[in-house]
């Protein structure tokens, strides 16, 4: 990602912003200390913004680059958490159900379970 990609997502967050109706570009430009055509030439595509100036508008909106950035640049850039993680076995042999059943040792135990309770209802006769 270079600058003018950090420019273009902020641009298009700012938008959405405006698009829902919780941003105006006054009040970006007031909160930003721009003045109001500065902003509306970086809305649309006219006038970039410098360093200072991207800094600016993003707290200005309480705004991080890790928050405008695609999910998976931000996924790429840092490891999971590890809450998230699980360790999982695997293994090339298929599982045991999968495999013949024609050799004894390869065949099922049966299992007993308990009777379920839907069996002792009495169907009903319309």
């Amino acid at each position: 990602m270079n600058f003018q990609d950090l420019h273009e997502l902020l641009r298009l967050e700012l938008l959405r912003r405006i698009e829902l109706g919780s941003l105006t570009g006054t009040g970006l430009a007031r909160q930003a200390g721009f003045r109001q055509a500065h902003i509306s030439n970086f809305l649309n595509r006219k006038r970039a913004l410098s360093l200072d100036g991207l800094d600016r508008v993003l707290a200005a909106q309480n705004l991080t680059v890790d928050q405008i950035m695609p999910l998976e640049l931000c996924a790429a850039s840092s490891p999971p958490p590890t809450d998230l993680i699980e360790e999982v076995l695997l293994s090339r042999l298929p599982p045991r159900w999968m495999k013949p059943r024609s050799a004894p040792e390869r065949s099922l135990r049966p299992f007993t379970s308990p009777r379920p309770a839907y069996r002792n209802i009495a169907p009903a006769h319309p």
